[in-house]
């Protein structure tokens, strides 16, 4: 529901905010959110989470602001099914990525799994025909949307690779700063759209 949701409003965002701002203002709200919740578990877990940092910076690099942002820059020139049917692809990916990176063991039906959504995407995206495959150029924002799934799903088979005793709201906390940090810039300094007052929402 969660990430249906979220490719709707990334549809509806994509003529009234920049990619860059949605992205920017979504972790913004959650890291004051999170902020009254993390500050005591960050001073527990202080001298884990120094050994931690590198990997949760990384993190939030991939899953905080590479994949919304390349899924709100794909927003604007494909359709919310197309960006929920290729999300389908992220455990596809995640699957090869954990194989070929990390050695991990892929069972058969993990397999089998991830190819049936494979070919749920491709029909879809194809509108059934597979010869559009190979008589039309591929749309931009399926290809961007394609980027930013295999973002997550690398972020998928980190975040299992690099398991720690950090709780979760620590975690999530970093993560969301890391965006904060990286995309303030980018705002400030990058021209963009003006926002348009029906983005709030």
């Amino acid at each position: 529901m969660l990430w249906g949701g979220n490719a709707v409003v990334a549809k509806l965002s994509a003529a009234v905010i920049s990619p860059a701002d949605v992205t920017f203002f979504r972790w913004l709200v959650a890291a004051l959110l999170l902020a009254p919740f993390a500050s005591g578990p960050i001073l527990r877990h202080r001298a884990e989470l120094g050994h931690q940092l590198p990997r949760m910076i990384v993190l939030g690099l991939l899953g905080c602001v590479l994949f919304p942002y390349l899924m709100y820059v794909a927003a604007a020139h494909t359709t919310a099914i197309n960006i929920g049917i290729i999300q389908t692809l992220m455990p596809l990916m995640a699957i090869g990525l954990s194989g070929v990176l990390f050695g991990f063991a892929i069972s058969g039906g993990s397999v089998a799994g991830a190819l049936i959504s494979l070919l749920g995407v491709v029909i879809v995206v194809c509108q059934g025909r597979l010869d559009l495959l190979v008589s039309h150029p591929p749309n931009s924002g399926d290809l961007m949307m394609l980027a930013a799934t295999a973002c997550f799903a690398l972020y998928s088979a980190l975040l299992a690779r690099w398991r720690s005793s950090l709780p979760l709201t620590v975690s999530l906390f970093v993560q969301s700063c890391t965006a904060v940090v990286v995309l303030f810039p980018v705002i400030i300094l990058l021209p963009h759209q003006a926002m348009e007052p029906e983005a709030l929402p």
